[in-house]
């Protein structure tokens, strides 16, 4: 949800609402507020006037962002004024042009106006805006007395407009390109792990296939004991279960068959469930699997859908603990996976349910931006959702949530059926 601002329209008694700078946007540094500082200086200077200014627009105020520092400008370095009777600012913003006054006592519509009660009477300001249109306030002039600010003062006001707002979206851009290069550093990291996994994966494969081939033999010489029988064959239906899981976490690492390929999707999703449920076990969380049958085969990129999935649940994990202390019967994790008819038939869609904390609405807003999290930044870089969101893109699918705090979160993701329509 954007910040928004009510501006006061003098003259046509309007009101209008405006979004203005909002919590996303990056803070300006100590060079560029140098740089701005510089400019308006030697613009009160170059035009003889007493005040040249950067406003600052708020939820409820119109306030002085930088002033000329000559001795004559009466504003105050941070000083405000509240919105809705009628600012120059306020037009100007309003409006989103250019604004003249250039003798408010002799303009009935002016006359009155709060800067005017310090004998500022005649303005020039333009509008100075975000790249994504959101206002950041003015560039403005003013002098206390009449002057009808010819074309070398507008259009040094213009330039100087054009000025700062390149560098707010230098500001916004260079923020993108941080936030890529983590991402990266980030992705790597994530690389690693699984190169490490699968290497690990591949040690512990080796003694297993012995320890199973040897309980083989065990079971074949022992047979008429019962008990040495059973025993044997209990190594093996363990040591298979643990072969399974070390199966999965070498396709899951990326050590197997990479690219797009078709797969069913029960056989991803019960791939990646086998790797976490020992831990969904211990934390006592009952888990629900709704997987529609006769769905149709799908072509992904395996890897990267457990990877979606995995963090989904991972989420839902932690919403859970942290509202349940222990075991509790409404301690649930449901994972559904059905076809999608509303699409038209055309995607599967893989739900993750849980009944945990919720989302709130003002999180919401930013759930899937770059390094946005909840948690201590010592447990989490807030990019799970945010390179599930991607990834989820990059296999022409979507990704949405429903919630309702301190009762249940959603997740749905839509995944493209493949070429092939038959499958389970």
């Amino acid at each position: 949800m954007k910040t928004k601002a009510s501006v006061y329209l003098r003259g046509s008694s309007k009101f209008k609402v405006v979004s203005i700078t909002g919590e996303d946007k990056p803070m300006i540094n100590e060079d560029m507020l140098g740089k701005w500082q510089h400019l308006i200086n030697l613009t009160a200077k170059i035009l003889n006037i007493p005040a040249a200014l950067i406003m600052q627009i708020t939820e409820e105020n119109m306030q002085v962002f930088l002033k000329s520092q000559n001795p004559e400008n009466p504003y105050e370095s941070g000083g405000s004024d509240r919105l809705g009777h009628g600012l120059y600012c306020e037009t100007v913003i309003g409006t989103n042009r250019e604004l003249l006054v250039e003798n408010a006592l002799e303009n009935e519509k002016w006359k009155d106006n709060p800067d005017a009660g310090l004998n500022m009477i005649s303005y020039y300001g333009l509008p100075l805006r975000w790249p994504d249109e959101e206002v950041f306030g003015t560039i403005c002039i003013l002098d206390s007395k009449e002057n009808d600010y010819e074309r070398n003062a507008t259009e040094l006001i213009g330039e100087i407009k054009e000025a700062i707002e390149a560098d707010l979206k230098f500001l916004v851009d260079y923020e993108k390109l941080e936030r890529i290069k983590e991402k990266i550093r980030n992705i790597q990291k994530l690389e690693s792990v699984g190169i490490l996994a699968g290497g690990v994966a591949h040690e512990i494969n080796n003694p297993l296939n012995g320890i199973i081939n040897y309980s083989q033999l065990i079971k074949e010489a022992a047979a008429g004991n019962s008990d040495a029988v059973g025993y044997a064959s209990e190594i093996i239906s363990e040591a298979g279960r643990i072969a399974d899981t070390i199966s999965s976490l070498l396709a899951f690492s990326g050590n197997e068959t990479q690219g797009v390929s078709i797969h069913m999707p029960s056989d991803i999703i019960n791939g990646i469930i086998s790797l976490i449920s020992g831990m969904i076990k211990v934390n006592k969380i009952h888990l629900v699997m709704e997987i529609e049958e006769g769905l149709p085969l799908i072509e992904t990129n395996p890897q990267l859908l457990q990877q979606v999935i995995l963090n989904l649940v991972s989420n839902s994990m932690d919403s859970l603990n942290n509202k349940y202390i222990g075991a509790d019967k409404d301690k649930i994790l449901k994972i559904a996976c059905n076809r999608a008819e509303d699409t038209g038939g055309d995607f599967i869609r893989i739900t993750v349910e849980d009944y945990g904390l919720g989302i709130a609405e003002s999180t919401g807003r930013h759930i899937f931006d770059p390094f946005f999290t909840t948690k201590d930044r010592t447990e989490a870089t807030g990019l799970g959702l945010s390179i599930s969101y991607g990834i989820v893109k990059e296999l022409g699918g979507e990704i949405t949530y429903e919630s309702e705090e301190n009762k249940w979160t959603k997740f749905h993701v839509l995944i493209p059926v493949g070429g092939i329509q038959s499958g389970a």
